[in-house]
């Protein structure tokens, strides 16, 4: 299994940061914070067409990597581009099947 010590993450937003969104990085993970970080250039480069660009790499907690967990991101003036990986909690994770487990079709209501 693939050790995950970092991700790019690249995001272009309006210019007031009202409206952000993500650009898909050529390759999002890392296995060290150094790799991440020389690839910062070409990312840039690759994406120097869209306004107001932030693009920086983050560490991720090798704790992690053994739970699901999300990305959550930000930007603002203050801060500019932060980001984090966030344990995702178990009641936010609902797993789908075309098939129930027990034989018998259920319909679940929220």
């Amino acid at each position: 299994m693939e050790h995950i010590a970092a991700f790019i993450l690249a995001v272009t937003c309006s210019g007031d940061l009202k409206d952000c969104h993500e650009l898909p990085a050529p390759l999002p993970v890392y296995e060290t914070y150094a790799d991440c970080t020389s690839d910062l250039p070409a990312v840039r480069q690759r994406f120097e067409t869209y306004q107001n660009l932030h693009i920086a790499c983050f560490e991720v907690d090798p704790l992690l990597a053994e739970v699901d967990a999300e990305i959550v991101w930000d930007v603002t003036v203050e801060d500019g581009l932060t980001a984090s990986v966030e344990p995702i909690e178990a009641e936010e994770v609902l797993v789908a099947s075309k098939q129930p487990h027990n034989g018998y079709s259920e319909t679940l209501h929220p």
